[in-house]
């Protein structure tokens, strides 16, 4: 499924009374889910995946989970789930929508994030060693290597 469909697909994850329920992604995807309520205009998408991305310096991923080949999902690892996620080298697309529910003075803000991947499992493969990536300006499937090493779907 494209970028487009999964961001159709997790706005109509999204509770419209902005529960503070997960919300689980359809087959064969993925969903990450991010709340937060505040009394200030300001969280955004970028809150929630920067929530994700910084749950690796909370905490560390297992030695059980970490062997010179791999890196392995253990469901002990549960708080870096979302991080994990991210980090799988098979997630090649994701696709996100975010609401915010007004309450008073507070601002319920609901964020979730499909990725094209079913969830995690105890003893997947997040990622292989090795070098990975691609060089900035090569062509990737669908799209260019930006300058970090991402394919740029175009």
């Amino acid at each position: 499924s494209t970028t487009a469909t999964l961001k159709k697909k997790a706005f109509a994850l999204l509770d419209q009374s902005c529960s503070t329920k997960a919300p689980t992604g359809p087959d064969g995807t993925t969903a990450l889910f991010f709340h937060i309520d505040v009394d200030f205009d300001g969280p955004e998408l970028f809150s929630a995946v920067w929530d994700w991305a910084k749950q690796i310096n909370k905490f560390a991923v297992s030695d059980v989970a970490i062997t010179n080949k791999q890196v392995v999902y253990k469901d002990q690892d549960r708080n870096l789930y979302e991080y994990l996620n991210l980090m799988r080298a098979v997630t090649s697309k994701i696709g996100c929508a975010d609401i915010t529910c007004k309450d008073g003075d507070l601002r319920k803000y609901r964020a979730v994030c499909l990725l094209n991947r079913n969830p995690l499992t105890n003893g997947a493969v997040v990622y292989k060693a090795g070098s990975g990536g691609c060089n900035k300006g090569e062509t990737c499937q669908s799209g260019v290597c930006d300058q970090y090493g991402f394919c740029d779907l175009r």
